[in-house]
């Protein structure tokens, strides 16, 4: 990809001191280290940490898409979850676990900055593809969005809670079973 330059940012930190934090148009949020996905004792497959590293620092993404690869994205039943939130939009993956994904993925983040707006994903990463989110960054309204990403798109309903069982408001927010609405 380009090296673009990072858009200067100027903020104060605490102590006074004035410093660039810069503008990225987006960040690449990957659960890396979570409570299921990569856990293999779990029978999840492993995350492949070392190949996201080498695709963004190959394709030089730093100035454009920060990699962040941490702890839970949420939606713990679907595994080896990765989220791009790119110009204001979310772009949530699932089963990330093998090279050619992770390849397909990257590929998939320079066409969308080549672009500029939203592209549909290679065939590859498709079926991967869903929306974690009540809204989809499409038209800046929560809850309004157009629901034709993924299969996940569109769903309403709540949510309950299988992490406690003794819980006097089952409805607690819980991305383990999403029940849909009627």
């Amino acid at each position: 990809m380009s090296d673009a330059r990072l858009k200067r940012n100027m903020v104060q930190r605490i102590d006074g001191r004035m410093v660039n934090a810069g503008m990225r148009r987006g960040m690449l949020f990957v659960c890396a280290t979570g409570c299921c996905c990569g856990i293999t004792e779990r029978g999840y497959l492993p995350v492949p940490t070392d190949l996201y590293h080498q695709e963004w620092e190959r394709r030089k993404l730093r100035n454009q898409v920060h990699l962040n690869q941490g702890g839970c994205l949420g939606p713990c039943p679907l595994a080896n979850v990765a989220m791009l939130m790119l110009d204001g939009r979310p772009y949530w993956f699932h089963s990330l676990d093998d090279g050619p994904l992770i390849v397909a993925l990257y590929d998939y983040i320079e066409a969308l900055l080549a672009a500029g707006r939203h592209v549909p994903p290679p065939a590859l990463l498709a079926p991967h593809l869903f929306n974690g989110f009540a809204w989809d960054g499409s038209q800046g309204v929560r809850g309004q969005g157009t629901g034709s990403r993924g299969q996940g798109a569109g769903l309403r309903g709540s949510v309950k809670s299988d992490h406690n069982k003794n819980a006097q408001n089952d409805t607690m927010l819980s991305f383990c079973t999403l029940i849909p609405a009627p």
